[in-house]
């Protein structure tokens, strides 16, 4: 997982949030998400929720292929060795 460090100035922007915030960029464009770790994991449920319908999930559960958990974990490490 790659990091960012918040300065002191973003630290203060941000406040004390206690709930989801969107980045996006001067043109609009959506960056990424931020949930704060205090966040609930119910509120996240619903954060995701509200991003995929229901039918996507359905369609997501029906398809084939994949991988199992030690060929993810296998290419992580291929990625990360550390």
């Amino acid at each position: 997982m790659n990091r960012v460090l918040v300065d002191d100035a973003l630290r203060t922007t941000l406040g004390e949030l206690r709930s989801q915030v969107e980045f996006y960029d001067q043109s609009g464009r959506v960056l990424g998400y931020f949930i704060p770790t205090d966040s609930n994991s119910e509120s996240i449920r619903n954060w995701v929720r509200s991003r995929i319908s229901d039918e996507e999930l359905e369609r997501r559960a029906q398809e084939s292929g994949g991988l199992t958990t030690a060929e993810v974990l296998k290419k992580l490490h291929e990625l990360d060795p550390e």
